[in-house]
């Protein structure tokens, strides 16, 4: 592939995930899965013990995330570093995730994904993140 081919994927595809995170934050999940690829999935790779280690399709994942709009505060995600591959649908990510909970309490976790997109769709997030905290945030929320 040619290098400017290769820097107009990556433009693409750090725009898409810059938006992700813009949208996710503001709690604007309608929009949010329209970057998703209708065969989209949403992987994480160190599933808690009753929920689902795989999100499938953009119904399931406006469901499943849209949910979180009632269920926190304010959301923020924060990208440190975007990494393209020298596969034009290939990104490595590492981001920031922060939530307020109604308790008053905080949800912070570091990420890091594995992104591949599909003419310019997210197609899948394999998602790498601090179990503790995560299961932490499950019970926090009343899923587990």
């Amino acid at each position: 592939m040619a290098a400017e081919d290769l820097q107009g994927a990556e433009r693409r595809n750090e725009g898409v995930w810059q938006e992700h995170g813009r949208l996710f934050s503001a709690k604007r999940f309608e929009e949010w899965v329209e970057l998703w690829d209708p065969e989209g999935r949403f992987v994480v790779m160190y599933p808690v013990e009753g929920v689902p280690a795989t999100i499938e399709g953009r119904d399931a994942l406006l469901a499943n995330f849209g949910g979180l709009a009632g269920a926190v505060g304010e959301i923020r995600v924060s990208t440190t570093e975007f990494g393209q591959t020298i596969d034009p649908n290939v990104a490595f990510v590492e981001y920031a995730m922060h939530m307020d909970l109604p308790d008053g309490g905080a949800y912070d976790n570091r990420m890091a994904g594995r992104l591949t997109f599909r003419d310019g769709k997210l197609l899948e997030i394999r998602e790498y993140y601090n179990y503790p905290n995560y299961e932490r945030f499950l019970k926090d929320i009343g899923i587990l």
